[in-house]
């Protein structure tokens, strides 16, 4: 079983009608004694799993600082979410150096349109526009995926659902059979017809979401079975990371 513990002084990012993982959202105060009732948890069942979601700036310096005290530190891979800019580059720098354990971090280059060469300057850097690269100042080179910009996130917690719970949808019914199906189930209402077509295009956008994008990331955490979310800035992903995709890479 996947439990997802999301330490955040500000945000409650748990907005699904149901889940097919445990979930807690705690205070950095109540942070402690989640995490070591977590890692009981694991003790008395191996097959248990733990993502946690921290929240940013102070939050994950104090989730790290934790999980260090609590001697569990070794037994996480961490998982940095970083967007297109310098600054937020930079950060996912500091994190890294805070983290000290290069071999188990990994970097999602998050929010890409097209290409993440041509649109991460500042990580990659463009020698054409004279801008050097963040990332080769590391003294390890960096493990990264990249994960692809998309509505879908918003529009499936909008309705409660995760991105996989949405995505069910298509994948249960037949696409040939779609518009019968859904004429049946209206009761030839055409709001309600119209209203189930436009929840199955939302499910098929989520499932290509995961085909295109899951697999990568799945594979890139392959051998870890807790994992820890952290960034010492917001705004960069975390909670779509740690609620929508991890728990299915781990599950």
């Amino acid at each position: 079983m996947v439990k997802i513990i999301e330490i955040d002084d500000n945000n409650n990012s748990n907005v699904f009608l149901e889940t097919d993982f445990k979930a807690v959202s705690v205070t950095t105060k109540e942070g402690k004694d989640a995490f070591r009732k977590a890692i009981f948890e694991q003790m008395v069942d191996e097959s248990n799993q733990i993502i946690i979601d921290a929240g940013g700036g102070n939050d994950s310096i104090l989730v790290l600082e934790t999980l260090e005290k609590e001697g569990s530190a070794d037994n996480f891979l961490y998982i940095i979410p970083v967007t297109n800019s310098l600054s937020q580059a930079k950060n996912a720098i500091d994190t890294y150096n805070l983290i000290g354990k290069p071999e188990q971090t990994l970097f999602v280059l998050n929010q890409v349109h097209t290409s993440a060469e041509e649109e991460f300057l500042f990580w990659f850097g463009n020698a054409a526009l004279g801008i050097p690269s963040v990332a080769e100042k590391l003294d390890h080179s960096p493990n990264y995926v990249t994960l692809r910009r998309s509505p879908i996130f918003e529009i499936a917690a909008s309705n409660g659902y995760t991105i996989d719970q949405l995505a069910s949808i298509a994948r249960e019914i037949d696409s040939q059979d779609v518009n019968k199906l859904f004429f049946e189930e209206s009761n030839g209402d055409i709001d309600v017809w119209t209203k189930m077509k436009h929840q199955y295009e939302q499910s098929q956008m989520a499932d290509e979401y995961l085909l295109e994008n899951l697999a990568a990331l799945k594979e890139a955490i392959k051998g870890f079975k807790n994992l820890a979310v952290v960034s010492t800035k917001g705004g960069v992903g975390k909670s779509t990371l740690s609620w929508h995709l991890l728990p299915l890479c781990l599950g």
